[in-house]
């Protein structure tokens, strides 16, 4: 659910018509989200890296 633009009434996302004032309302913007998988590699990746740099800096001598 959102709000129309024009008088603040909740309609359904899909809504290219307000049922309330009846006029046009802008569609949503599609915006690409980042799937689980890429979070959980760039993660992982994060980790390792925070450790390859831990063992740099206090490694064994």
């Amino acid at each position: 659910m959102r709000s129309c633009p024009h008088c603040e009434t909740n309609i359904a996302n899909e809504s290219k018509v307000c049922s309330n004032c009846n006029k046009a309302v802008p569609p949503l913007p599609n915006y690409p989200s980042i799937s689980p998988k890429w979070f959980m590699v760039f993660f992982i990746f994060f980790v390792v890296l925070v450790v390859a740099l831990l063992v740099s800096m206090f490694g064994m001598r």
